[in-house]
């Protein structure tokens, strides 16, 4: 049996929906109640789920031509810590300037959850 491939028509939304829906996906009130009593594995949990995420969301910016976005991914969430590290370049700032990132990568995720019903083209 082939495949013929004018049959795969995949939808120009594909991407702009699958980000959509993860961007969507909250935790439970008991999750995180349960999680603010772990600290630790919380916080290791979010830096994982964040480097996990952030190929996909630059994949997806790039595929639509998104560069302002991405030119604030980089001055927004990487900006920060880089400062930090060129400027100060002390260790008691360097565990700031994480927890200063990654606020800020969920804040930019946040805010782009809210804009991004606005990008679908129409089929």
């Amino acid at each position: 049996m082939q495949i013929d491939i004018r049959e795969l028509n995949p939808s120009s939304n594909y991407n702009i929906s699958r980000l959509h829906k993860w961007l969507d996906y909250e935790l439970g009130s008991s999750v995180l109640l349960f999680m603010s009593y772990i600290y630790g594995f919380a916080f290791l949990f979010a830096v994982i789920a964040a480097i996990a995420f952030t190929p996909f969301l630059i994949k997806v910016l790039i595929e639509e031509h998104k560069f302002g976005w991405l030119t604030a991914f980089a001055i927004f969430v990487l900006g920060p810590p880089l400062a930090v590290w060129i400027y100060i370049g002390d260790g008691s700032w360097d565990w700031v300037a994480r927890f200063i990132a990654l606020g800020n990568f969920y804040f930019y995720c946040a805010f782009l959850r809210l804009v991004i019903p606005r990008w679908y083209h129409p089929e």
